[in-house]
Parts: structure tokens; sequence; C-alpha cells
């Protein structure tokens, strides 16, 4: 499996998930590569040849793109097509009902030039949950999906530690604010 990203080398959910992803897919006995569309901790794809020759020289069984919006992915979708290896789309909430409705024009536009073919043609749409599925417009585009959690399992909620006879809430932050962005 080769998963492709970008990675600008800041943190964010996406990277945090996939290093935990690939190890454990690598723990489980699967050859798993990530590769980044810009520098930053995963391997680098400095050019669209090049890539072609890893393809070629790996032929992996799968290539995962994760998000959406990189022009990039494109050309690598059209020689993952020529050379006949199978993709997926996670999006990570990218197409959200509410998402597409911030900046909606510019997002139409460049998804009837490009993007809408890109989704079209992927084997799979991958979904966090039922909830992200049901709150996102690929599927009219592309109605083939997996649901499959990205790992992170919730903390009990209902915990509370006593300490010197105080009691202490503690609080995790997931990382957005707006709950219905993915589901």
């Amino acid at each position: 499996v080769f998963h492709i990203c970008v990675d600008s080398g800041r943190p964010n959910g996406i990277i945090s998930v996939l290093k935990t992803l690939s190890l454990k897919q690598i723990e489980y006995g699967l050859q798993a590569r990530v590769f980044s569309t810009l520098r930053g901790d995963f391997e680098r794809i400095e050019s669209i040849k090049s890539f072609r020759s890893i393809l070629v020289n790996n032929k992996p069984d799968l290539v995962v793109f994760h998000s959406l919006y990189n022009i990039s992915y494109i050309r690598i979708a059209s020689i993952l097509k020529r050379l006949r290896i199978p993709y997926a789309i996670e999006l990570h909430g990218a197409l959200s009902k509410a998402n597409f409705q911030k900046g909606k024009l510019k997002k139409w536009l460049v998804n009837q030039l490009c993007f809408n073919k890109f989704i079209k043609r992927a084997k799979s749409i991958i979904y966090l949950n039922k909830n992200e599925y049901n709150n996102s417009i690929v599927p009219l585009i592309n109605p083939n999906f997996e649901i499959i959690p990205n790992g992170c399992h919730p903390v009990d909620s209902s915990r509370v530690k006593t300490e010197s006879g105080k009691e202490l809430i503690e609080i995790l932050y997931v990382g957005r604010i707006a709950k219905h962005h993915k589901g």
C-alpha cells in the first residue's frame, strides 16, 4: 500500500494519523510506504517522472490519496490508470456538505474541471465513519465507499480523578469546533 499526502512539515491530523497507520500496517505484515508531494517527514515525490519509476518497480496493490485538493494527485492518478493500479481517496472531511459551502463557486469549478473525474475513477472513497459519509457530497460523484476508522479511540469521558480529596476533570480537545465537519 502506498499512501500519498501533502506534508508541509507543519503538524496536522492527517500526518499524525499516517505515521501511526503506516507503522501499524507494517507491524501487521503489510508493505506500506508514505509519500509526500512536499517536504516533510515522509518520502518525498521529487518529480512525477521519478515517482512513476517507483510505481513501476514496486507495483503496489493500492494507492491511497489523503485529502483532495492537490493538482499533483491528478497527474499521479493518470499514471496509476495507465499502470492499472487502483487507488482510493480518504477525504478527511474535505468534501463535507458544510465544508463545500465555504468557497462553493471556486470548489464547484475546480471539481468540474478536474477533481470530479479523479473522484469518479477511484476504486473507493474512504470515510472515517457513517456520519462523515452521510455529510459528504461525494456519494453523488462516486458511490463506492468503505468506512475505515483512523484508529483513534475515544477516551472514557466519565473518568474523574481524585487527588487530595479534590475532583479533577480531564479535558481532551480533538481538533475542530465544527462538530459536523468530519462526522
